[in-house]
């Protein structure tokens, strides 16, 4: 392949990864959950997690997939973390 197209598919990704990335900062946004709970639940610090969804560290398929799920909002046949906490303490 030649650099030219080998730019354009790096530059792909790179927009690719911009938008998953805006789209988490979304998702952690409407879940109304805060990112150190997040974070902990990842086993992870707040700052990493800040960092990843800021482009500054590398996230993992898992730790996208992973927030996803702890807010609710993964395609994961699962109840969205809110509606099973309330189960919880209805108990």
């Amino acid at each position: 392949m030649s650099k030219y197209f080998n730019k354009l598919k790096e530059e792909k990704e790179v927009k690719m990864e911009l938008e998953v990335k805006k789209e988490l900062q979304e998702i952690i946004l409407e879940s109304g959950l805060k990112q150190k709970w997040i974070a902990d639940k990842l086993g992870i610090t707040e700052s990493h997690l800040s960092r990843m969804l800021n482009g500054i560290n590398v996230m993992s398929k898992r730790h996208e997939y992973n927030i996803k799920t702890i807010c609710g909002f993964s395609d994961a046949p699962v109840k969205p973390l809110i509606e099973r906490m309330s189960e919880v303490i209805s108990g």
